[in-house]
């Protein structure tokens, strides 16, 4: 659980921006699925119930998903454009229109 605690406070901490929580809830939510199943391979039958799972997770202080942004105040992987953005943002000249003149 230690290591568990530890990756998911990381992940919070990276991608705890303001307008990601949906992202963050379901991010968590696969994560307690993805645990509780690995938690019940142990036997044939479920060696663990959904309500003993998630006392289990208060019990060992699993964190759950937060914003760790401030308002105005931004993250410094945001201040530079990524190369991406920078691109789409790169405006090519305009290409001269060739008319083909027709004589008469």
């Amino acid at each position: 659980m230690k290591t568990l605690k530890a990756k998911l406070q990381g992940t919070w901490n990276y991608y705890g921006l303001i307008g990601n929580h949906r992202r963050m809830k379901l991010f968590y939510g696969a994560t307690r699925r993805t645990l509780y199943k690995w938690l019940n391979r142990r036997s044939q039958r479920p060696s663990i119930t959904w309500p003993a799972f998630n006392r289990m997770l208060v019990r060992f202080h699993v964190p759950r998903p937060r914003i760790v942004e401030k308002n105005h105040e931004g993250m410094p992987c945001q201040k530079e454009l990524s190369f991406c953005q920078r691109l789409l943002d790169f405006r090519t000249p305009r290409t001269i229109r060739m008319v083909n003149a027709r004589g008469s």
